[in-house]
């Protein structure tokens, strides 16, 4: 996990973690079923609207935004 204040009452931070499928599979309770590729996943995004997003970098994650949606949608085995 990152953390990074915001101010007094705010703050960002950032998760991650990796797993073998092993391993999720455990952690959700369904070793050795057949599972399928997007159940129980998520993708989340998140807006910064801040100051330093104005401009260019605010048209890059619009884009950015765009081309994964697409993705997803276009795909034959949907990820989520």
């Amino acid at each position: 996990m990152k953390h990074f204040p915001l101010d007094e009452d705010n703050s960002f931070t950032q998760w991650s973690s990796q797993m073998t499928q092993k391993d999720y599979e455990n952690l959700v309770g369904q070793e050795g079923k057949k599972q399928d590729p997007g159940k129980g996943k998520m993708l989340i995004q998140c807006l910064d609207r801040s100051g330093s997003m104005s401009g260019t970098p605010m048209k890059a994650l619009k884009e950015g935004a765009l081309l994964l949606g697409e993705s997803i949608l276009k795909a034959e085995v949907k990820p989520f």
